[in-house]
């Protein structure tokens, strides 16, 4: 009994599990993570974050903690912005089109309940958005995303659509400043 309990403690313990540095002090997964491996932040799915993080930091730009995914701000927006024609019978907001042809039985309201829909998912998006500049620094890393002047034309058309359908509307973008 006694040569399996020893064979069963030799066992558990291997040198590579013992040169391992103690993680008692990670505060998250990825900071684990990035001390099991320190020559690889790509395994912590952290790859595309460093290094834009290093391009901030060459550049000399303030970096903040949490980070906006702008492909989801982009989509949002071109959503809403293409809805937001199709309300207004124009052919574009914001410099984004109303879809090709949308089906005949979705009517205003239903647009606008996309609408609606679209701009709760954006708040979502944009839950952890500390300024506007940072929200518009995450949508200048995805090509073609709408520029400043765009958003604002998107926000004008937003209360004008707001005041057709006999709506009240948030702020598209609430994020503080």
């Amino acid at each position: 009994m006694s040569r399996l309990v020893i064979l069963v403690v030799l066992l558990s313990w291997s040198p590579p599990a013992a040169s391992q540095p103690a993680l008692l002090g990670c505060s998250n997964t990825e900071e684990c993570c990035l001390r099991r491996n320190p020559a690889q932040p790509q395994m912590c799915g952290l790859q595309s974050q460093s290094t834009h993080l290093a391009e901030e930091a060459a550049a000399g730009t303030v970096l903040l903690a949490t980070a906006i995914d702008g492909g989801a701000l982009d989509s949002y927006l071109r959503h809403v912005a293409s809805h937001l024609a199709l309300i207004l019978a124009v052919e574009q907001v914001g410099g984004i089109p109303p879809p090709d042809k949308p089906p005949r039985e979705q009517t205003r309201s239903h647009w606008w309940r996309e609408v609606k829909a679209a701009m709760k998912n954006l708040k979502q998006v944009l839950k952890k958005c500390r300024s506007r500049r940072q929200m518009l620094s995450a949508l200048r890393n995805v090509s073609n995303a709408p520029t400043e002047s765009q958003i604002a034309d998107i926000e004008v058309r937003l209360t004008e659509a707001a005041r057709k359908m006999g709506d009240t509307v948030d702020e598209l973008l609430p994020c503080k400043e």
